[in-house]
């Protein structure tokens, strides 16, 4: 008999039945057909057919055995196999989330090493392709990749991207791995001291079919409006200037930007936040960032990124949760993409994550990438803004 006591309470039991012997409640009762028994050539194959039966039942029982007896958070063994060499090759999608992780602070756990279970769980469920982090240690980061399946990953200033696929950092700074194993040595302090400071993390990866996709993870200032819109500009800069390749033209920019979006909300709405925020010695709500970002750059406003909002890329049927990813019920954290990558948007989908994760909801887009040209597109530096 295996017992298990699962993290919601849940206990399991399950009874594996140990191999029998044949005995004569066991002895094999005779095939009833409408026609002549078999001919004793067919005796070995069929011998041969029931060895095979028998093992793969004999298989199921072990396996069945290992998930009730392994320990909570832990990947199936099946599962655990190098999804650093794999690709996702069934269908011509990828999918990236986005999530403030509150520091890991949610699961409360005292080992600082491990990686959170309800963390792991959502990510599990939600089966990104890419995953983009903010205020996530590095500490955590090799065995939250290894839990998922030994996803490779990037990480900087507390910004992480975790992918199935290969990633390639396009900027200096970057410590990178897989699973729990680092690749090559971490910045110096001198290499860090001398780069954007936006708290960001860029990587390249070859998704389905060899398309080229870049991904920015930012988390920007909480505080002031003018401080994220220097921000963007000075990252916009830095990778324009400081990439190891040439941009492509499939990008896409995520994560926390502390921003809001005017149309979002009513007036009415819009003149509750602004009281709330008065009462508590806050900035008033603005929105100017997320314009900066979606419109083209111009003499007069030189700030300007050209991108789509993923949410209202979508279909509108294929927009799915609650509007709000922040505990004040505020929408702050956003997956843009290029106007290239944008046609392939299928879906945005905010997924539930607080209060039981983190104090920010995660926000998935699934790219339909046969919507895309295979051959990789690339732009001139300028493209940044």
């Amino acid at each position: 008999m295996f017992r298990e006591r699962h993290p919601e309470g849940v206990v399991v039991e399950a009874e594996i039945p140990l191999k029998s012997e044949p005995g004569p409640a066991a002895a094999a009762t005779p095939i009833e057909t409408d026609s002549k028994p078999s001919s004793p050539s067919l005796l070995p194959i069929l011998r041969q057919a029931s060895k095979e039966l028998e093992l793969e039942i004999e298989s199921s029982r072990a396996e069945l055995a290992q998930l009730l007896t392994q320990e909570p958070g832990a990947m199936p063994p099946a599962a655990v196999d190098d999804v650093c060499a794999a690709s996702a090759s069934a269908a011509p999608t990828l999918r990236v989330l986005t999530l403030n992780v509150h520091g890991w602070h949610v699961d409360g756990l005292n080992d600082a090493w491990a990686a959170p279970p309800g963390l792991i769980a959502l990510l599990r469920r939600a089966d990104p392709d890419v995953i983009a982090l903010q205020e996530a240690t590095r500490n955590r980061v090799p065995p939250l990749a290894h839990a998922l399946g030994n996803y490779h990953w990037l990480f900087q200033r507390n910004t992480c991207l975790l992918s199935k696929h290969e990633l390639i950092a396009t900027t200096p700074g970057h410590t990178a791995g897989c699973g729990r194993k680092q690749k090559g040595r971490s910045p110096s302090h001198k290499e860090m001291k001398g780069g954007c400071h936006t708290r960001h993390c860029v990587g390249r990866l070859a998704g389905p079919d060899g398309i080229q996709v870049e991904v920015v993870c930012v988390h920007l200032d909480h505080q002031h409006e003018p401080r994220r819109l220097a921000e963007v500009a000075k990252l916009s800069r830095y990778l324009a200037e400081n990439g190891s390749a040439a941009p492509t033209a499939r990008r896409v920019w995520t994560g926390d930007f502390n921003a809001l979006t005017r149309s979002d909300y009513s007036d009415g709405v819009w003149a509750e936040i602004a009281d709330s925020r008065a009462r508590n010695a806050w900035e008033p709500p603005m929105s100017e960032l997320t314009h900066a970002i979606a419109r083209a750059p111009t003499k007069k406003a030189p700030l300007g990124l050209g991108m789509l909002d993923a949410r209202d890329a979508a279909p509108p049927e294929q927009r799915f949760g609650p509007l709000g990813t922040s505990r004040f019920d505020t929408r702050i954290d956003y997956v843009f993409v290029s106007p290239a990558l944008a046609p392939a948007v299928a879906s945005c989908e905010h997924v539930v994550a607080i209060p039981n994760v983190s104090d920010h909801n995660a926000v998935m887009v699934t790219f339909d990438l046969s919507q895309l040209v295979t051959s990789m597109v690339t732009s001139p530096g300028a493209e940044y803004g």
